[in-house]
């Protein structure tokens, strides 16, 4: 009986580990139902998001399984930045450790935004805040911030 209780278990926690970082798009177009689109078809789900001036410097980020790509690694401090993330493959959300920055899912296929000024230089921290697989605890990447 323990045995078949063990492999049951198991099974549960191998399922919902694969699942996390999964590409049914289908599944994923259904978890951020609740959050509003603007026109450009891209969400903004950072409640603190300042309002665009048009001199933000853009940082373009894709999420696939279990990492950040970046086109821009750099960014200057007091000015806005604006991360313009596209799901690839799973859902993911993002958290800027040190700057109040987030977005709660970004699903294969959609394009999330949060726009936020670094206050001062040094390194700003991106990690995954959905638990998207056994590559999870790695996902993360910085920005350097200049003066």
């Amino acid at each position: 009986m323990k045995k078949i209780a063990l492999i049951a278990a198991t099974a549960v926690a191998f399922g919902m580990i694969m699942t996390g970082c999964g590409s049914d798009e289908k599944a994923a177009d259904n978890t951020n139902n609740s959050t509003e689109q603007n026109n450009s078809g891209s969400t903004d789900t950072n409640k603190n998001t300042e309002t665009a001036t048009g001199n933000e410097q853009v940082v373009n980020v894709t999420a696939s399984n279990w990492k950040w790509e970046l086109d821009k690694t750099e960014v200057k401090v007091g000015q806005p930045v604006k991360l313009v993330v596209t799901g690839k493959e799973g859902l993911h959300g993002l958290t800027v450790m040190g700057a109040d920055a987030k977005i709660k899912n970004i699903p294969p296929g959609k394009t999330e935004t949060v726009t936020f000024t670094p206050e001062k230089a040094g390194e700003l921290k991106l990690v995954c805040t959905v638990s998207c697989g056994t590559g999870h605890s790695t996902m993360s990447t910085a920005i350097k911030v200049v003066d």
